[in-house]
């Protein structure tokens, strides 16, 4: 499994100049709204972005002539995969750098080993899968798969399903206003930050990281915390669920019941990482 030190050093691999053999090539496909694109890269920076033509841009650059790139178009399908054509070239040979543009209401399939990726715009399916690759996801509507082994994800201004799974990468979500999330990691953190909608569903775990949550004064919701070594600590006004019982104190190793009327489910667990739900 990379550490974040691993993950760092092949990130910085990205950053190095590009060698002379360098190219710069653009490929237009037409595409259907319900198209899917599916992108498989082993490292660079990948940008995709949703737009309203009815056709899909790929704007690449390879850093050497030692990996290819391949389009296979199929009934509504287009794949992208690069190809390593010696197998003894440096890392940075293998950087292919994507920029792509495509219908918001088709669907995206993307893999990528070491880099990044950043996605807006979208508004059908995404689902991302990484290696080492920080996934950066803005104003994505629909069903969000996100599935990292170490790289870190942020998910800002989007609505929708979140599913998103991480070993060790710190996750942090922003103004998500979406009626159901489920956030995963083994040793990274979780950051919530917005409201809550009436009959959502937000589940956050992580075994060693901390949970930190930010809701807005009104927000109502059922809470189910639970930290096994670390302490939960919450800010809202607390009815326990058991009748005849004290208040719960504001803070304990876990705490069960209704902020205002419990309009949305909050399950928020961790085996020794802190969890705190405080008011923005």
């Amino acid at each position: 499994m990379p550490s974040r030190k691993t993950f760092l050093v092949l990130l910085s691999v990205l950053l190095l100049p590009a060698p002379l053999a360098a190219q710069r090539m653009e490929r237009a496909f037409p595409s259907s709204a319900d198209a899917l694109v599916e992108l498989r890269n082993q490292a660079g920076r990948v940008l995709v972005h949703g737009w309203d033509r009815p056709n899909v841009l790929v704007v690449y650059d390879r850093r050497s002539r030692s990996t290819d790139v391949h389009f296979d178009e199929g009934a509504n399908r287009l794949l992208i995969h690069t190809q390593v054509l010696q197998g003894d070239i440096q890392a940075s040979e293998r950087v292919v750098d994507f920029e792509i543009w495509m219908p918001a209401a088709a669907s995206l399939d993307l893999h990528l080993d070491v880099g990044e990726v950043e996605v807006d715009g979208l508004r059908d399916t995404t689902k991302v899968e990484t290696v080492a690759a920080a996934v950066v996801l803005r104003e994505v509507q629909g069903t969000i798969q996100v599935t990292t082994t170490s790289g870190p994800v942020s998910v800002t201004e989007s609505a929708g399903r979140l599913n998103v799974v991480s070993v060790s990468g710190d996750l942090r979500f922003v103004n998500t206003p979406g009626r159901f999330l489920a956030a995963r990691t083994a040793s990274g953190s979780i950051h919530l930050e917005g409201a809550l909608l009436d009959g959502g569903d937000y589940e956050l775990s992580s075994h060693e990281g901390a949970i930190e949550l930010w809701l807005p004064a009104n927000a109502s919701f059922e809470l189910f915390a639970r930290s096994l070594q670390g302490k939960v600590t919450n800010s809202f006004p607390l009815r326990p669920k058991s009748r005849g019982r004290l208040p719960p104190p504001n803070h304990a190793r876990s705490l069960l019941g209704t902020v205002q009327s419990g309009a949305a489910l909050l399950r928020a667990s961790s085996f020794s990482g802190n969890i705190s739900i405080e008011k923005r």
